[in-house]
């Protein structure tokens, strides 16, 4: 890795859109991502906050969770954990930290799996398919990637409906 300095991942709110930057240092500012806006423009009033609002919602595991929440979930858990191992490996921690972090958001994310699986009409119980090596994740990842049932199911109203 010759000339690599290290990164330092920068975010800013644009109008519509969150923007990561990579300074890379000593070799000047290269986009990372330029744009996220194909990941999900938003609607007038309609609430950026996913990872947030997937933390607010701690051991909720009742209801229905869209797509877009889990997703986004997904996205920024596994940008503030790489962001979480690339300091503690400059810095030569144990990992401490990242511990403490995935503990922190296991709960929420078992909650918004959960949820996410209700807005495909299944149980949360299918969760535990994941434990069968190989087969089960692939059909959980299935799972995850499903658009929801439109409409109300067992689980409640069609969370699309109601962010419109």
């Amino acid at each position: 890795m010759r000339g690599f300095y290290g990164a330092l991942l920068l975010c800013r709110t644009a109008e519509h859109a969150i923007v990561l930057e990579c300074l890379w240092l000593g070799g000047g500012i290269s986009p990372l991502l330029s744009d996220l806006k194909k990941l999900g423009r938003r609607k007038e009033g309609e609430n950026m906050n996913w990872y947030l609002d997937v933390l607010k919602k701690y051991a909720v595991f009742e209801g229905r969770a869209r797509r877009k929440e889990y997703w986004m979930f997904f996205l920024f858990n596994l940008i503030i954990s790489f962001v979480l191992g690339l300091i503690e490996g400059i810095v030569g921690s144990p990992g401490v930290i990242g511990i403490i972090y995935a503990l922190a958001v296991l709960v929420p994310g078992i909650a918004v799996t959960v949820r996410r699986l209700h807005d495909t009409d299944r149980s949360g119980w299918w969760i535990f398919i994941g434990m069968i090596p190989l087969i089960g994740a692939i059909v959980l990842l299935v799972f995850m990637v499903l658009e929801g049932n439109s409409g109300q199911n067992q689980y409640g109203d069609d969370p699309k409906e109601a962010n419109s």
